[in-house]
């Protein structure tokens, strides 16, 4: 059994054991736009609603309730501002305007305790920056530290019950 967990435009889909109906939220009439983007999940793998495989959630689905969720914590100068599995970004406190892409792709590591965004804004004199993102057993969802260890390469400690699986 398939559940719809994220819908990227303003179509809410309903899945059925025979039929898929797309309601549109705007005015109730069923349409479909080519814009939206629709996700399921089907045991521990989830996919476009094309059904091409996209990525594993853990085991037993541990790690899908921080799907398109977003904490925002502050570490010395910035903010920093990270959305699963989205992405996540560095603002300055000083300038209010300073904002960097630190990783814009998701991909996780073989053993499903970390991963890392990749693809973020390209760096003076180097290379694009990418956050590695460490999970840590916790009695909650919290964004605990984020520091440059190379040039435009960032650690985010991020601690979670979905994490103490293992």
């Amino acid at each position: 059994m398939c559940r719809v967990f994220s819908i990227e435009c303003s179509f809410v889909m309903h899945v059925g054991s025979s039929r898929t109906t797309w309601v549109s939220l705007d005015d109730r009439n069923p349409k479909v736009s080519d814009s939206c983007k629709m996700y399921l999940v089907c045991g521990s793998f989830w996919f476009l609603a094309s059904g091409a495989l996209q990525a594993p959630w853990g085991q037993d689905d541990a790690f899908f309730p921080l799907h398109n969720k977003c904490f925002l914590e502050r570490f010395g100068e910035y903010d920093y501002n990270l959305c699963f599995f989205k992405s996540v970004d560095q603002l300055s406190v000083k300038s209010k305007t300073e904002r960097n892409a630190l990783g814009t792709t998701w991909t996780w590591n073989a053993t499903m305790r970390a991963g890392v965004f990749s693809e973020g804004k390209q760096c003076h004199a180097g290379p694009k920056r990418s956050t590695a993102v460490v999970f840590e057993c916790g009695t909650e969802d919290k964004l605990v530290a984020v520091a440059e260890k190379q040039k435009c390469v960032y650690e985010a400690r991020f601690l979670t019950p979905a994490a103490c699986w293992t």
